[in-house]
């Protein structure tokens, strides 16, 4: 759906809540997002604000200053506030927007969490759920070894091309933000699985109606759908019994992460992830240095 034509505000809201349904929300929590998503509509149809491709970051500033004025509760506004930019967050996550006006948006009295990254000991777990004895274990299982192994959002992976893709070099090219190219390594795991996918899977879900460039296909032959595959790697992740969710963008981390951790240099992941600049690479290096503090504080260095 193109939300930069006349869409309806109301049918993009029911979507997204669609969304967070398919990612196993509770009831509870799709009801209060709707709430605070309404009351932002609200807000658009006062100011004339057609569609949400044209919201800018000032309307969201005096979004804010109108719920301050109408002396909501501070929680009440981090509810609200926190909907809005996750609503916009998804919207440029599958490339609805070009442009994430909630991007900078200032949330009073909220502290900004860092999310735990799967460790090495639960990628490993992870990496062996899939039922390789099936074809989309076989699948699943090379999708997210490549995930792992490039550090890929996750329209970038469900964009990757079969000619694109040259497993004796163990390369890829990743199509990023603003159609911005990127060569990227694939790992030994990487390339054994996405080999035995192209042999042995691919051409049982290949059909004539399918995009024949597409590297990940889903059983009609098409290129799979980014909401497949956040599902599986959740499921997966549950069955690994890893306690927090686990999700495409845990993966990216979890990557950039462990990488960080072995030694890399920051300027390597940022080529690799496809970051404009270091800025966006400092939520990774906070968990690092993290774990540089724990392993400061064992060995009281210089007493």
């Amino acid at each position: 759906m193109d939300i930069s034509h006349d869409t309806s505000h109301q049918i993009i809201i029911m979507e997204y809540l669609g969304y967070l349904k398919s990612l196993k929300y509770s009831p509870k929590s799709i009801k209060s997002y709707q709430h605070a998503l309404n009351r932002f509509l609200s807000f658009l149809t006062a100011q004339n604000i057609i569609r949400l491709a044209d919201v800018t970051s000032k309307n969201l500033d005096a979004y804010r200053l109108e719920l301050i004025e109408q002396k909501y509760a501070g929680e009440s506004i981090g509810l609200y506030l926190r909907a809005v930019r996750k609503l916009f967050c998804h919207l440029e996550d599958t490339r609805r927007i070009f442009f994430n006006p909630a991007q900078t948006m200032v949330i009073p009295g909220t502290r900004t969490k860092i999310k735990p990254v799967p460790t090495e000991s639960d990628m490993t777990t992870l990496l062996a759920q899939p039922d390789i004895s099936e074809p989309t274990g076989i699948r699943d299982r090379a999708v997210m070894e490549t995930f792992y192994s490039t550090g890929a959002r996750l329209e970038e992976l469900t964009g990757m091309n079969l000619p694109d893709t040259d497993l004796r070099q163990g390369r890829t090219k990743i199509i990023g933000k603003g159609s911005k190219e990127r060569v990227v390594p694939l790992g030994r795991q990487a390339v054994l699985w996405t080999g035995k996918y192209i042999k042995e899977v691919r051409p049982l879900f290949l059909r004539k109606s399918a995009d024949e460039h597409a590297l990940w296909l889903g059983f009609q032959g098409r290129r799979i759908n980014h909401l497949i595959v956040e599902r599986f790697v959740n499921h997966y992740g549950k069955k690994a019994g890893i306690r927090h969710p686990v999700t495409p963008h845990a993966l990216r981390r979890a990557c950039a992460t462990h990488m960080l951790r072995g030694g890399a240099h920051p300027v390597e992941i940022q080529m690799l992830l496809g970051h404009g600049s270091l800025q966006s690479l400092s939520r990774y290096l906070k968990v690092t240095i993290t774990d540089l503090k724990k392993t400061h504080a064992k060995g009281r260095p210089g007493q």
